[in-house]
């Protein structure tokens, strides 16, 4: 299906919350339970989950929930839940990375949880991806709207997106026929972060270094019309006023 999309045949579809939430964790699922974790683990941009989920048990998309005290009159719809074997795992995303999450939209999805699950006494964690108000840990006005027990991450699609890209290259690195099937679904993801304007990206930091050969620079043809150069100095100088450079935030 993101190959569909991906190669145009569908250019006038328009790319919302859904199916950008639909793109990751439909992939995701198919990778074993320790690496879907671990990228899960890695992406946050608060907090620290478990080192061990246990195996992934179920996932669903848009569950329709008791509503009961709650602020809602027929039901909750959460976006993901997924099961493991040792915890719970709910998620509520936004289109983009920041400025969208709602508290008592999260409150009343923590409380439709535990009226479906609350009995099981299963430790239960609850995900902010994108529409981040902020990066902090602790969520007071939402702990204590709820008397029931469960701690408060919180990721980025671009974080998310930065260790996917990272999965990839690693694997990439390899040449067993695992390692080859994971790529294959980690570069759905990525053609997925695309279609949806997020976007890998390069650091500074990161690029190799390059040795330039000061003596070949008149072969370039911005330098055919000048004297062959031997030095440096002899390169006229521009200045630059970093002040006009622009830096383009994902997703916006």
């Amino acid at each position: 299906m993101v190959s569909y999309y991906y190669h145009r045949k569908d250019k006038g579809r328009l790319w919302c919350e859904d199916s950008l939430t639909a793109t990751l964790f439909d992939n995701l699922k198919h990778l074993p339970s320790n690496i879907l974790w671990e990228v899960l683990k890695k992406s946050l941009t608060s907090g620290n989950l478990p080192s061990d989920s246990g195996e992934l048990q179920s996932i669903s998309f848009w569950d329709k929930w008791d509503a009961t005290d709650t602020t809602n009159t027929n039901f909750v719809e959460p976006d993901v839940f997924l099961r493991f074997e040792n915890l719970d795992l709910l998620v509520e995303a936004k289109r983009y990375d920041s400025g969208q999450q709602k508290d008592y939209q999260i409150s009343n999805e923590i409380n439709s949880y535990f009226n479906e699950y609350g009995k099981e006494d299963k430790t239960f964690f609850f995900l902010q991806l994108g529409g981040l108000q902020d990066k902090d840990d602790f969520e007071k006005d939402i702990k204590e709207a709820n008397k029931n027990k469960f701690t408060m991450y919180k990721a980025t699609w671009t974080s998310f997106l930065e260790q996917i890209v990272k999965k990839y290259e690693e694997y990439s690195a390899q040449n067993d026929a695992f390692s080859k099937s994971y790529c294959r679904i980690l570069q759905d993801i990525i053609h997925g972060f695309e279609l949806h304007q997020f976007f890998k990206k390069s650091w500074l930091k990161d690029l190799k270094s390059s040795k330039i050969n000061i003596e070949k620079f008149n072969h370039y043809q911005y330098l055919e019309n000048m004297p062959s150069v031997k030095s440096l100095s002899l390169i006229p100088q521009t200045k630059i006023n970093i002040t006009t450079f622009k830096f383009f935030q994902y997703g916006k």
